[in-house]
């Protein structure tokens, strides 16, 4: 009975599908909004000069932040993401019984933010993509090697992702 409801992979990387096709769509319409850049003639210097570029600038920053935004509220308000409640698992805290906080959800999510932020940085394109692989590589081998099929994340934040319908029948049975 335990490995069952510890058994979320497929359903972890079919929310995460589910998530991002949703963020996508709403990354979409927000950036129906972004003003376009615009360009004016300098005739001192003789040139064009770019402006209105704040949006264009930190366009990677707001939508990382935004992403971030989706999966901490989400997971505090419900413990779960919209692709989570298709797929029917749930966050809880690591004891199984409690359901998870605002530290919790946060906690879970520092890490993205991080490297969200911190990538902004990083001019050079191949090291981003490192780092991202070695993260989420990091979290795979944690997910495969833990008896509870913990993530990174999970680790960090002190949660544990189970499916939905298990977790219901080891209440009512208790």
């Amino acid at each position: 009975m335990k490995e069952i409801r510890y058994d979320t992979l497929y359903r972890r990387i079919v929310a995460k599908i589910i998530d991002y096709a949703v963020l996508l769509f709403f990354i979409w319409l927000f950036s129906i909004f972004v003003p376009n850049d615009h360009y004016t003639y300098n005739y001192e210097t003789e040139s064009l000069e770019l402006k209105g570029q704040f949006f264009h600038k930190y366009y990677d920053i707001i939508v990382g932040l935004f992403i971030a935004f989706y999966f901490i509220s989400f997971h505090f308000l419900f413990a779960r993401t919209f692709g989570k409640l298709i797929t029917d698992v749930k966050l809880w805290d690591v004891n199984e019984k409690d359901k998870i906080n605002f530290f919790h959800a946060f906690k879970r999510n520092i890490i993205d933010i991080i490297l969200c932020v911190g990538l902004y940085f990083v001019s050079v394109d191949w090291i981003s993509s490192i780092l991202l692989l070695g993260w989420f590589l990091a979290n795979f081998i944690q997910f495969c090697t833990n008896e509870k099929k913990r993530s990174l994340e999970d680790l960090i934040a002190g949660t544990v992702v189970l499916k939905e319908e298990i977790k219901k029948k080891i209440v009512y049975q208790d």
